[in-house]
């Protein structure tokens, strides 16, 4: 964690921390995007300031979508409102077991202030892979704060198909094939970007879906790598924001988005780039007094 805080401070906007210093404000880094970010079924939205509509899946595009008001579709696919890449029932070749299998998750990566940063679509495994602060596995975690979370309509829903607790519901998600949590495992990433060590993204959704469910689909975010890397399943409850722009397609997906800070302990860029000068200057001073009582 201390090698991934210092990677993340030393590698700080020197062109944000010039301009702070001037009296200007410094300006949020935007996630550094190639031709290999974006790996996996996915599918690219770009905009014109009103409508969201699929573009070519290209490195240009894939930035256009994360600065502006598209954005990238994790695992989505146009044939179905599922997430590929979330597996099915078969029989396992190297552990010769039944198991789920074909799992692959699509994952959007890219460098923020000289560190590593991945959002990932999800998979079986990420769902019930195994225990999650607690609980048996992610799905029950899920579930069990969706369910007593009055704004997320979750338990009204399934109460209203039969399932008497959280435990019941759970059961019925799994009795058909999964499919609650494929649907919710195809995150849509608006923007991502680095604001004085706070890592700020958004995750676009529906202002108002007909089901009557308010929440945002669940991303996995990965920040930083090998044994410094953090990794954590992000979502939220209740009332989206209003975006402003929706998908031109179905006139009501898009409408609503929401957003995420993940706080990273390291001074504003500005702050960083004062305590260098300091730093420097006070390095150059004791070279000359060195120097001098030699």
């Amino acid at each position: 964690m201390s090698r991934l805080i210092k990677k993340f401070a030393i590698s700080a906007s020197v062109a944000a921390g010039m301009t702070a210093l001037t009296g200007l404000p410094a300006l949020a880094a935007s996630l550094g995007v190639d031709s290999d970010s974006v790996t996996g079924q996915h599918l690219t939205y770009c905009s014109d300031g009103t409508t969201t509509f699929l573009c070519d899946n290209n490195a240009a595009n894939w930035e256009a979508a994360l600065s502006e008001d598209g954005n990238i579709e994790l695992a989505g696919q146009g044939s179905s409102a599922d997430a590929s890449g979330f597996g099915e029932f078969g029989f396992d070749l190297t552990t010769l077991t039944p198991g789920y299998i074909n799992q692959s998750a699509t994952k959007l990566s890219g460098t923020l202030g000289g560190t590593a940063i991945a959002f990932s679509s999800l998979t079986y495994d990420d769902w019930y892979g195994g225990p999650v602060d607690g609980y048996s596995n992610f799905a029950e975690k899920w579930m069990t704060e969706a369910w007593n979370d009055t704004s997320t309509g979750v338990q009204n829903a399934f109460v209203s198909n039969g399932a008497a607790d959280v435990n019941a519901a759970l059961l019925g998600v799994a009795a058909t094939d999964y499919s609650f949590f494929r649907r919710i495992s195809d995150p849509n990433v608006a923007y991502v970007n680095n604001d004085g060590g706070a890592l700020n993204f958004a995750l676009a959704g529906h202002y108002d879906h007909e089901s009557g469910f308010k929440f945002s689909e669940v991303v996995k975010l990965t920040i930083g790598e090998g044994d410094d890397a953090i990794t954590k399943f992000l979502y939220d409850f209740g009332q989206a924001e209003e975006s402003g722009v929706y998908e031109e397609s179905d006139g009501v997906s898009h409408t609503g988005i929401y957003r995420f800070t993940e706080k990273v302990d390291v001074p504003e860029p500005s702050t960083l780039l004062g305590l260098m000068a300091v730093g420097g200057a006070l390095a150059i001073g004791k070279g000359k007094k060195s120097n001098k009582d030699a």
